[in-house]
């Protein structure tokens, strides 16, 4: 596991992303169902949104700055939803390097209506076009434009997610 500081011991069951893994690309290894899954240290281009939407999945780069993920078309980069228990720790996200007025890349990192979801010992560079990272609440449950203080005030909030070491 990543202990936040960058150090990783392998754990069984964990499947390898790389040039030399078990699998080519981080959207293969989800798309298997793979739920712990090692990034291997390179450069690796992720076309599409990663959108993580059941429990227990563990993304964790073999080193922080040796492991980049480098967004490339519009839209999210890696996004949980309605889900819990996710990790995604020591590598790089990069949203911005192919960000451009004609390619809008949004944030590097959102969480809608997770509990337990975590941001650990991540570089991450941000588009221009939207928040780097962000976490929102369960949707739905009020409407477009009214206060977020509603939310709070009727305990109506994700529980228990981290961003640190960022």
């Amino acid at each position: 596991t990543s202990n936040g500081g960058g150090e990783n011991e392998e754990i069984s069951g964990q499947v390898t992303v790389g040039l030399t893994g078990d699998y080519d690309t981080l959207t293969a290894a989800l798309d298997a169902g793979e739920s712990d899954v090692l990034v291997l240290d390179g450069v690796h281009e992720v076309h599409g949104t990663i959108k993580i939407e059941r429990p227990n999945v563990r993304i964790v780069g073999q080193s922080r700055d040796g492991t980049i993920l480098r967004k490339t078309d519009p839209a999210s980069f890696i996004l949980v939803v309605d889900t819990e228990n996710v990790t995604v720790a020591n590598l790089t996200l990069d949203a911005k390097t192919f960000d451009s007025d004609t390619n809008h890349i949004w944030e590097a990192f959102g969480c809608v209506n997770c509990n337990r979801s975590t941001l650990s010992g991540t570089k991450i560079h941000g588009s221009m076009h939207m928040f780097a990272v962000f976490f929102a609440g369960p949707g739905n449950q009020f409407d477009a434009g009214q206060p977020t203080i509603d939310a709070f005030d009727s305990n109506w909030l994700d529980v228990g997610n981290v961003c640190e070491n960022n």
